[in-house]
């Protein structure tokens, strides 16, 4: 097709797109356990204005692969509510199914993990991705590990919290179903050497289960770790 109309009925209105390139399988998959908040409003946000922060928005349609092994890149991914947004280039696959990003505080890492889960939650929508292209398989489900908060009224810390996500998403990704992962600081909010050590065996199980998952951390024990895992990229 040279053209699609999305409508989106919450919003009471539709766009119309142009795809980027061959456009195969279903369109609209369940994502439930996300919680969408990133790409609510970027729907909110390509569905009744014309651009953002009076820059127009290119989206293009993604390129739907089919087949039994996950895939996933994306070439100039930006995050949509950016004035001037940094593009970034990446590729998951079944020997690199770990991304593991280090660096400074403000560097863009969780930028980048709020950018990929926007766009794959997008592209399950039918719609448009702010990308020069991507292409990628259908997810069955984003799991996000973002924003974890305490809770005082429940006696609740934040590392508590951390843990029962964590926890939550080992078992929900035990079922065989094909699932995106994303967790910013990893490994967080308790003491460094027992975070690092938790750190380590997340990472190192869900490389050996295969998930797609894309992590955040400042801790030092991890980046040596994450060096050293086969199927991990820092």
């Amino acid at each position: 097709h040279q053209s699609c109309n999305v409508n989106v009925p919450m919003y009471r209105t539709s766009i119309q797109c142009t795809p980027a390139g061959p456009f195969h399988g279903p369109m609209v998959v369940s994502m439930r356990p996300f919680r969408p908040a990133d790409a609510i409003r970027a729907v909110q946000v390509t569905t009744r204005f014309p651009s953002v922060h009076g820059a127009p928005v290119h989206l293009g349609l993604p390129e739907m692969i089919e087949g039994n092994e996950p895939h996933m890149e994306a070439r100039q991914l930006f995050h949509l509510l950016l004035r001037t947004p940094v593009p970034y280039d990446f590729e998951m696959g079944p020997n690199s199914n770990f991304i593991f990003l280090t660096g400074a505080n403000m560097a863009g890492k969780s930028t980048f993990i709020k950018s990929v889960g926007a766009a794959v939650y997008l592209a399950h929508l039918g719609m448009g991705v702010p990308a020069a292209s991507m292409k990628l398989t259908l997810f069955d489900g984003v799991l996000s590990n973002i924003n974890v908060m305490d809770n005082i009224a429940k006696g609740e810390s934040y590392f508590f919290n951390e843990v029962q996500r964590i926890k939550n998403t080992l078992q929900k990704i035990n079922d065989g179903r094909n699932w995106l992962v994303l967790i910013d600081e990893l490994g967080s909010g308790t003491d460094p050497v027992e975070g690092a050590a938790l750190g380590g065996a997340i990472l190192e199980e869900l490389t050996r289960r295969g998930t797609f998952t894309i992590a955040t951390t400042h801790l030092g024990a991890l980046k040596e770790l994450a060096q050293e895992v086969p199927g991990v990229v820092n």
